[in-house]
Formats: structure tokens, sequence, C-alpha cells
């Protein structure tokens, strides 16, 4: 009889033991699913609106106001002047620059070192090429010329042109840029070396080069021509016309916001799906 009393002892105690170890882990596992839950137990993403969009990306903000003053905006609010009578300013976030035009000169600002270069004179417009490698001019004669970052070097690329409008007289892409010169169509690589791509240029019509800048599509008469760069024939057809992709930004409503900066700066800003 003792030895059975014995035995359903040991039964029961490694039934209970069983079960407080089950109780204890399932315990230990609700603890650490609420600390995760917790307030600031997940690292700080930046702001969040109601669609959960964060909006640290948006920092450092450049904006110009209703008086052509150019500021920069960091994530805590603070405010930086950095010039007046500001024209066509792009902001190169990938390099941390700020460009824009001032009485016709051409400046480059220095995020980081909060300082501003005067890099070319008698500009009336500009296109940035890839990666900070050169950027493409209209001066004030009607040409066209290209700034190198490498040399601080000018190069005249154009000597005449037609009048047509800046965006219409040359297409920029990482590797070059495609320039209309009278019935002359030039390439230009970032470093300056041109090259004649036709000499029947129908200039009526519109040339464009490819995003990766390999390819180039331009009109003698009524034939559309596909080339390389080099200026070799990829295609020809008659009365043919590209087919170009177009994205129309989405706004979204619950993510426009209207701010007022530390330095009593307000601006608004949307978030648009693209």
């Amino acid at each position: 009889m003792r030895r059975n009393i014995g035995k359903t002892y040991i039964k029961k105690e490694k039934k209970w033991n069983l079960i407080i170890t089950l109780i204890t882990i399932a315990v230990v596992a609700v603890v650490i699913a609420v600390i995760e839950l917790l307030p600031g137990g997940a690292p700080e993403l930046g702001y969040s609106d109601m669609n959960g969009v964060g909006r640290s990306f948006l920092y450092p903000f450049v904006f110009l106001d209703g008086n052509s003053n150019l500021y920069l905006m960091k994530e805590d609010c603070t405010v930086t002047a950095i010039d007046d009578a500001v024209t066509a300013p792009i902001h190169d976030s990938v390099n941390d620059q700020i460009y824009y035009l001032r009485n016709n000169v051409l400046y480059e600002y220095s995020i980081k070192s909060n300082d501003r270069v005067a890099l070319c004179e008698n500009v009336t417009g500009y296109s940035l090429m890839g990666n900070r490698r050169a950027i493409v001019c209209t001066n004030t004669s009607n040409q066209i010329q290209l700034y190198l970052f490498k040399g601080d070097q000018i190069k005249l690329l154009s000597e005449t042109r037609d009048g047509e409008p800046s965006a219409a007289a040359y297409a920029v892409s990482s590797e070059g840029v495609l320039l209309a010169d009278g019935a002359k169509l030039i390439y230009s690589d970032y470093t300056g070396q041109t090259r004649t791509i036709s000499e029947n240029l129908n200039s009526s019509r519109k040339f464009y080069l490819s995003k990766d800048g390999g390819k180039i599509c331009y009109y003698e008469g009524d034939i559309m021509y596909i080339a390389d760069t080099n200026g070799n024939t990829l295609l020809s057809a008659v009365n043919a016309q590209p087919v170009l992709p177009q994205v129309e930004p989405v706004l979204l409503d619950p993510s426009t916001k209207e701010l007022d900066s530390d330095g009593s700066v307000p601006f608004r800003y949307f978030l648009s799906d693209i």
C-alpha cells in the first residue's frame, strides 16, 4: 500500500510541474508582447499621418515663399534663409545641394557646409546631369553651354538657336545632353565631347533622349529615326511617333498639412502617390 501511495504522489508532482512550466512560458510570452507594443518599444521612424505615412524623408525641406525667398527647413522645424530674389531652385537630395538662379547667376548651396558658390553667369535656364557630373545651361545669348564640376570649366555646345523654348531645345540624361544647333542634332557626353547625330534635323518636331542616355529619337522630314549616341541608326519609320510614359501624381488629402516653422515661416506641404 505504501508503494502505491508513493508512486501516485510522484505522478501528481510531475503533472503539476508541467502545468506550472506551461503557465510560466505563457506569462512570459504575454509580457514580451505587451512590452513590444508599449510606446518607445520600437525605434522612432519619424512623423506619420493618419495613413501611417512617415514624414522624416521630407527633411531637409526646401521651399520658396511668396516673395521668392529661398528657405531650408530641418526636421526640428528650424529654418535657414538661403537667399532672396530666387528663381528656378532645384534640390539635389542625393548630394545635399541646392541650385538656383539669382540675377542670371547660377548658384550652388551646400546643405552640409552652409556655403554658397557662384558657378556660372548670364544663365537663363539649367538642367542637372546625373550624380553631380555637369550642368546644362542656356545663356542670355540663347546658346547652350555645359558647366563641368571637374576643373570648374564652361564649354559652349551650340552657336545658334531657333528661338525654341529652353525645354524643347535640349534633352538631358545622366550621361549626356542632346541639343539642336540650327539643322544639326548634336550629342555631348558629360565631359563635353560632342558628335553630330544628324545634319538634316526637322526642327519643327521634338527630339528625345532616353532616361539612361543610350537611345536617341529624332526626325528628318517625316521620317522618325531611333539611333544610339554614336549616331548609328537602329530603326526608321515614316510618320511614326513615340508613345511616352506619363505618370500623374495622386494627391493624398489626409497627408496635406500646414505648419508654422520655428522661424514663424508658414508653409504647406502635401504627399502624393507617384
